[in-house]
């Protein structure tokens, strides 16, 4: 196993009466793509703050390059980025001023890389901040974020309200950052289809649970939605605790298979539904993914 570049031991945080965490155990290995799900309100950006020590922990312990969060420095954020749709930049300045202003505060700066991203996001050097779309904004806090050649990059619903050709833009840029050595990028998002084409790993956040931890390849390797068309209802008993969301309308069934393999998921169905015709378990989106897990927990 890699090593582990972020480290949620038991983690909770509660605002009064509202438990936004909930045991929260997590681990992030180094160089992947971790993408952090769940819908408004889930604690997403609760346990990106939380790993960014901006707030403190109710309970457990977090640990980013084998530091404590609680112990994060001026110094460690030089290897540590933050981008977020609410982040502030200094409107009055130009993009080149606003460079200018940062460069000097880290060390690992990289001018050609900077170069490159100006290039990428087609960025104008010479115009305020104050002017730029929310789209351009967003690409300047990715090229600042970037620029300074970090180990980690944090990135808290960076896509929100983006319209498409700047999502597609802004997601080239995340997997040229990425490809280019052992670097952990963290993304929370609830724009599951733009976060698809460049994870390796999942999380899924629900009422402030972690019910989903696992690589996108696995998730998808065992997963599968099932059609068929029966007219009986099937050979009796209780159905597998791997079919999940099952639904009848007329002759047509369907349903999710969680622990899907190929020939034995088709043996299966038949025993159960020896009628079965115009069998198909076809391989499910993210979003898919993503709405057959969290509906689950809640029925």
């Amino acid at each position: 196993m890699s090593e582990s570049t972020i480290l949620f031991e038991d983690v909770s945080k509660v605002f009064g009466k509202v438990r936004a965490l909930n045991g929260v155990n997590l681990e992030i290995e180094r160089g992947s793509i971790f993408c952090l799900l769940g819908v408004n309100g889930a604690g997403k950006s609760t346990a990106l703050r939380l790993l960014l020590n901006r707030m403190p922990l109710s309970s457990g312990a977090i640990r980013v390059l084998g530091k404590s969060a609680t112990d994060l420095k001026s110094a460690d954020f030089c290897r540590i980025a933050y981008v977020s749709e609410s982040q502030k930049l200094y409107d009055w300045m130009t993009l080149e001023a606003q460079i200018r202003s940062v460069k000097p505060l880290y060390p690992k700066w990289d001018d050609d890389y900077c170069a490159k991203l100006i290039e990428l996001f087609r960025l104008p050097l010479d115009r305020k901040i104050k002017t730029l779309s929310r789209g351009m904004r967003m690409k300047v806090k990715m090229l600042l974020a970037f620029s300074i050649q970090p180990e980690v990059v944090v990135m808290d619903e960076p896509f929100s309200g983006l319209d498409p050709i700047v999502r597609q833009e802004c997601i080239e840029g995340l997997i040229d950052w990425a490809n280019e050595g052992e670097r952990t990028l963290v993304v929370s998002s609830h724009d599951i289809d733009d976060v698809e084409p460049i994870c390796d790993r999942v999380g899924i956040l629900h009422e402030g649970s972690l019910i989903l931890d696992e690589s996108l390849e696995s998730l998808k390797g065992r997963t599968r939605m099932a059609t068929f068309h029966s007219d009986e209802e099937g050979s009796g008993g209780e159905l597998p605790e791997s079919w999940i969301q099952m639904k009848r309308k007329g002759r047509s069934y369907e349903f999710v298979n969680t622990s899907y393999i190929e020939e034995a998921s088709l043996t299966r169905l038949k025993e159960r539904f020896p009628s079965a015709g115009d069998i198909s378990f076809r391989p499910m989106s993210l979003r898919e993914l993503f709405v057959s897990v969290v509906k689950n927990v809640e029925n």
